[in-house]
């Protein structure tokens, strides 16, 4: 019912990165899994074009064929990579699947059928894209997610790792994100997301962390673009997006304003983040800020915990550095969100959301 690009065309990349050589991959030992009498994963399946870049939610994906066999073991090693919840999770639905080049990636339930999908974008395992045809690291990824929103290329992430299944993690966690939104606050289906219903998820608090309630969206959200932003105001005291989208791509521009978004806190009456974000994407819609976190959430808790990911951002001031994992707990109201996972996901519900504890 939603959906992300998770990556852009080939004409978008630079040739900076297509040209890199890429470093020796950490081989991955999976964590022994629970036998399955069948799961998603079990069965990866290629889409034809026609479910390459869907325009609605009322579909059933057909495969026409398997996708390549290293694409295949990379989508497995991520699962054995994820946490027991996320694994049980991707297990149950009604099917993985791969898009063709130049397709998008997507999470969707059919608001008729209830079934659920997600599919990764064939471009993740490009060899035009990326050094050998394997995914990219966790900070160019993640980079590029950046530099598509903003159209910028200023912010810079150091690689934690070369590890191409914490990715593909990534980006499953993201698409299964939007299954998990609907799941979560839409019900009966084609109706509007209910936010702050305190029978549904963390007491109805989650949205009242960051975004003014009277400007949450009040119809069906039917289908999410990738850059949609204009389904929600930040609360008074932050950035909003659309500041950071119309600013020059300069470290005065964009820069600064960047800076504030990702900032803990800052000095008394200047507007910032106030450590509220997962991501920058996070603060685009209101279903993007629950995606991301529970992104971020599946990552920390995966079998090898994601606890850095630096992103510098050049600013009028010079360069400033920002690193969501290792200082979560300093960030009160992200870590507030991740606790509302923690609470739902994890057998240890009162354990710290921001580290790895979770059983």
């Amino acid at each position: 019912m939603i959906r992300r690009v998770l990556l852009t065309a080939a004409g978008l990349f630079t040739a900076v990165c297509v040209a890199c050589a890429p470093a020796p991959v950490t081989p991955l030992h999976p964590p022994l899994m629970p036998p399955q009498l069948a799961c998603a994963y079990d069965n990866i399946g290629m889409l034809p074009a026609e479910f390459a870049n869907p325009k609605t939610p009322y579909f059933t994906p057909v495969a026409s064929g398997t996708p390549r066999a290293n694409i295949v073991t990379d989508v497995r090693q991520a699962v054995a990579l994820a946490p027991p919840f996320f694994q049980d999770r991707l297990c149950h639905l009604d099917g993985i699947f791969i898009t063709p080049r130049g397709g998008e990636s997507w999470g969707v339930r059919n608001p008729e059928t209830g079934k659920k999908y997600v599919a990764l974008s064939e471009d993740l395992w490009s060899t035009d894209l990326w050094p050998g045809g394997a995914p990219p690291d966790l900070a160019t990824y993640e980079k590029r997610v950046i530099q598509r929103l903003i159209n910028w290329d200023g912010p810079n992430y150091t690689p934690p790792s070369n590890d191409p299944a914490m990715t593909v993690l990534d980006v499953l966690a993201h698409e299964y994100g939007h299954v998990l939104f609907y799941d979560t606050f839409v019900s009966p289906p084609k109706t509007t997301p209910q936010f702050n219903n305190p029978h549904l998820f963390c007491g109805g608090e989650f949205y009242k962390l960051a975004w003014q309630q009277d400007t949450l969206p009040r119809s069906a959200i039917t289908w999410r673009n990738y850059t949609d932003d204009n389904a929600g105001l930040h609360l008074g005291d932050d950035i909003q997006i659309h500041e950071i989208e119309a600013a020059l791509p300069t470290p005065a521009g964009k820069g600064n304003l960047l800076g504030w978004f990702y900032s803990e806190s800052g000095p008394p009456g200047q507007r910032n983040g106030h450590g509220r974000w997962a991501s920058l994407f996070a603060g685009f819609t209101p279903d993007h800020d629950f995606v991301e976190t529970f992104k971020l959430f599946v990552l920390m808790k995966s079998h090898r915990p994601l606890t850095t990911l630096d992103l510098t951002i050049p600013t009028s001031a010079g360069n400033r550095h920002y690193n969501i994992p290792a200082s979560c707990s300093a960030r009160s109201a992200l870590k507030s969100k991740l606790t509302c996972f923690q609470k739902m996901f994890c057998a240890n519900s009162e354990a710290n959301a921001c580290n790895s504890n979770c059983s």
